[in-house]
């Protein structure tokens, strides 16, 4: 899985146990998705993306990612997911089994409800702005854009572990979709 931003290979990542590759792609309706990208395709039971550690000490992040869930999901299956261990899970996630998104920081809010809930079988579009004071989460759900937002605390982290893609810590709780 090769890193095409600004850190180059060093910031690659590898894929772990993955289900496949697939050409899955709805291009040109969404611009950028050239009919010759590949997508990670998971199970729910298996299959992930694994990157170097991204240490950035902080508490104002962006995650960002294209989904297309393929049914239900499982509580806390993970999306984009850094878990350092000592109470420093982080990330995008689905929140319990009612398909609703939502994220942890520093192993907290993991209970928070957006009312987020990706269509099945369509692309979404979805995002993570987290500043010190706040957490607000993205949706387009290809005609919408929606947010909800977490007026709470939130500590710097130090993301000095593993950041997982289609997973929560690569043992389970694995994304079901593309």
């Amino acid at each position: 899985a090769a890193n095409s931003g600004s850190l180059g290979t060093a910031a690659n990542a590898g894929y772990q146990y993955w289900s496949a590759t697939a050409l899955d792609l709805d291009s040109p309706t969404y611009p950028g998705f050239a009919t010759d990208n590949r997508v990670l395709q998971t199970s729910g039971t298996n299959g992930f993306v694994s990157a170097p550690a991204l240490n950035l000490n902080a508490n104002t992040v962006t995650m960002e990612c294209w989904i297309k869930r393929n049914g239900d999901q499982g509580s806390y299956n993970g999306v984009l997911f850094h878990r350092g261990g000592g109470g420093t899970a982080t990330g995008i996630m689905f929140r319990d089994t009612s398909n609703e998104l939502g994220y942890h920081w520093s192993d907290q809010y993991y209970t928070w409800a957006s009312g987020l809930i990706p269509p099945d079988g369509a692309w979404a579009y979805i995002a993570l702005a987290i500043t010190p004071s706040k957490a607000t989460m993205y949706m387009y759900d290809g005609t919408t854009w929606l947010s909800a937002a977490n007026e709470v605390s939130h500590a710097p982290q130090a993301f000095a572990a593993t950041t997982r893609v289609a997973t929560d810590d690569g043992t389970g709780r694995f994304f079901n979709g593309l």
